[in-house]
C-alpha cells in the first residue's frame, strides 16, 4: 500500500478504500499547536479558504462538492450560510470538484468573483466569472456564470485549481499536467497546451469578442507559433496551492511529486520548472543525464518518507502579527503525514526548514484580511472539514530557531536529576523575563522567574526544586520580551 501512496497525489488518495490515517493533533516537541476555530459550523470536505477584501470579518470556505459558504471570522461558525451553490454543475470526487475561489480586487464595487471547477461529460476544467446578487449582497447570483476557460482533461487527477489575483492586478490560474502518472502525454514542458502551467490573463482589459486579455509581457505573447499566450510559467506536475507574498510580491507554489520528491518553487515569468524531465532536483525522464540547463530549480525539496510525507500542500509566507516567530517563513504541509513546516525564505541562497506542527490531512491553507493564517483539515475517509489556527506550544522541546537566539536557556545542574537542578537564563536584549516549568499537558508546575527585568548580557541562575512531582519529562521555558528558549528536563526517582 505504501508504494501506491507514494505515486498518488492529494485527493486521489481519498478514492482508495483504506483505513483512516489517525494522526494526533499534538506533538510535545513541536513549537506550535493547532486550535480549532468555527467549531459550531458543519463544513463539508473543503479545499480553499478566502476573504473578499471588503468586510474584514467575512471568510469563505470552498467545499469540493460545489458549494461556497460564508461566515464571520469573529464568530464560532454558527452563522455559516451558503454563498454560492453550483453542485449541479460540478463533478466532484477524488481530485475533481470545486477547487478554487478568487475575488476581484474591486469586489466591493463591481461584485465580481471567479471559481475553478471540474465539469462532466466530457471531463474538463472550467474557470468562470460570477457576480454578487443584485438584491442580496451576502450571496452570489448562480445564474450569472460567464465561462472564461474550458480545458479538456485527459485523466481525472492532477487538476491543481488555485486561482488568485496578483499584485499586478492580473488573474493567475494553476493547472496540473493532465493526470495519470509520469505525464504520459508529455504536457508538463509543452507550451502548446495549457496543462502543466500557471496561466496569467487580464479580466479587466478585454478585447472585443474575447473572454479575457493577454498581458503583453507573458513569455509567449505575442507569438506566431503554437505556444499558448496565456502561459506565465510551465513544467509543473500538480501545483497544489500557490500564493503571493504581500511583502515581496513573490509567487510561491508547492508542486506535488511523482515517486520520490515534493517541491517548493518560486514562480517567475517564463520559468520552466522541469516536469517531467526532472522531479525535484533529480532526473525523471530520462532517469539519468537529463538536460536541465533551461530549467528553474526548486527552492526546496523533501524526499518521500514516513517522517516527511508523500503529497505536499502549499501555503503562505506568514505576514500576520499573532505568531511573530513565523514572519517571513513559508508555511506549508503534507497531506499524508500531516507535518506542517516553516521554510525560512528570507534569504533564498540559505533557506532553512523546520517542522512546526501537526495537522490531520491538511488540504489547504488560507489567510484572512489581516494575513493571519488558517489551515483546513479534512481527514481520510471523512466528509467533514475543520479549520485550525496555530498557537505557540508551551511544552515545545525545539530550540526555538524560529524565534531567534536572543535568549539562551541552559541546564547547569544534572539532567536527568532526582531532587533539583539549576537553570541558567541569559539574554542579549532588555526585557521582562519569565521562566516557568511545564508538564507535558501544558500545566505550570513551577515559576522560577516572574516578570523579572533583565538587561542585555545579564545571566540569572534559578533552582528548580522538584519535590512532590512525579518522575517524567518536563519542559522549562524562558520568555524575555518577544523571544523564547526551551529546554527538556528529565526527573528521575
Amino acid at each position: 500500500m505504501r508504494s501506491l501512496l507514494r505515486t498518488l497525489s492529494v485527493f486521489s488518495l481519498l478514492a482508495l478504500v483504506v483505513p483512516a490515517v489517525l494522526v494526533p493533533q499534538v506533538r510535545a516537541q513541536d513549537p506550535y499547536l493547532t486550535q480549532e476555530v468555527f467549531t459550531a459550523a458543519s463544513f463539508r470536505f473543503a479545499v480553499d479558504l478566502q476573504h473578499d477584501n471588503t468586510d474584514p470579518d467575512r471568510l469563505y470556505l470552498v467545499e469540493q462538492a460545489g458549494r461556497i459558504v460564508a461566515f464571520s471570522r469573529s464568530g464560532d461558525g454558527s452563522d455559516a450560510a451558503p454563498f454560492l451553490d453550483i453542485r449541479s454543475r460540478v463533478l466532484a470526487g477524488g481530485e475533481l470538484g470545486l477547487l478554487g475561489l478568487a475575488f476581484h480586487p474591486d469586489y466591493a464595487d463591481n461584485g465580481r468573483f471567479f471559481v475553478y471547477y471540474t465539469s462532466p461529460s466530457p471531463i474538463r476544467t472550467i474557470v468562470a466569472e460570477y457576480a454578487r446578487s443584485a438584491t442580496d449582497p451576502t450571496v452570489a447570483d448562480p445564474d450569472s456564470e460567464r465561462i472564461l476557460l474550458s480545458i479538456s482533461q485527459p485523466y481525472q487527477n492532477h487538476n491543481a485549481g488555485q486561482i488568485a489575483f496578483g499584485p499586478d492586478g492580473l488573474f493567475y490560474i494553476a493547472l496540473g499536467d493532465g493526470g495519470a502518472g509520469g505525464d504520459p502525454e508529455e504536457n508538463g514542458e509543452d507550451p502548446t497546451t495549457l496543462l502543466g502551467s500557471i496561466l496569467r490573463i487580464d479580466v479587466d482589459d478585454v478585447p472585443a469578442g474575447a473572454p479575457y486579455g493577454i498581458p503583453e509581457d507573458n513569455p509567449f505573447a505575442p507569438t506566431d507559433g503554437l505556444e499558448r499566450d496565456e502561459i506565465y510559467a510551465y513544467g509543473l506536475r500538480n501545483p497544489w496551492r500557490f500564493s503571493f507574498d504581500p511583502v515581496t510580491d513573490y509567487l510561491w507554489t508547492a508542486d506535488v511529486g511523482q515517486n520520490a520528491f515534493e517541491e517548493i518553487n518560486r514562480i517567475v515569468n517564463g520559468g520552466n520548472y522541469g516536469w517531467d524531465r526532472k522531479e525535484g532536483f533529480a532526473c525523471y525522464e530520462p532517469s539519468r543525464n537529463c538536460d536541465v540547463a533551461d530549467q528553474v530549480d526548486p527552492i526546496f525539496v523533501y524526499a518521500h518518507g514516513d517522517d516527511t510525507g508523500y503529497s505536499v500542500t502549499g501555503g503562505y509566507v506568514y505576514r500576520g502579527v499573532t505568531n511573530s516567530g513565523l514572519t517571513g517563513r513559508y508555511i506549508y504541509g503534507d497531506y499524508v503525514t500531516g507535518n506542517v513546516w516553516a521554510l525560512d525564505v528570507r534569504d533564498l541562497d540559505n533557506v532553512a526548514n523546520e517542522r512546526i506542527a501537526l495537522v490531520d490531512n491538511p488540504t489547504s491553507f488560507g489567510v484572512d484580511a489581516d494575513n493571519e493564517l488558517y489551515v483546513i483539515s479534512a481527514p481520510f475517509g471523512s466528509s467533514r472539514a475543520r479549520v485550525f489556527q496555530f498557537v505557540r506550544n508551551p511544552t515545545s522541546t525545539e530550540d526555538d530557531a524560529l524565534a531567534g537566539r536572543a535568549v539562551v536557556l541552559d541546564v547547569q545542574g544534572p539532567n536527568p536529576f532526582q531532587g533539583a537542578t539549576t537553570l541558567r537564563a541569559e539574554t542579549a536584549t532588555a526585557g521582562r523575563a519569565t521562566l516557568r516549568v511545564y508538564d507535558l499537558l501544558g500545566r505550570t508546575v513551577a515559576t522560577l522567574l516572574d516578570d523579572v527585568a533583565m538587561q542585555p548580557g545579564q545571566v540569572i541562575e534559578a533552582r528548580f526544586e522538584a519535590a512532590g512531582l512525579p518522575a517524567g519529562l518536563y519542559i522549562a521555558r524562558l520568555d524575555v520580551g518577544g523571544d523564547r528558549a526551551t529546554r527538556r528536563l528529565v526527573l528521575a526517582r
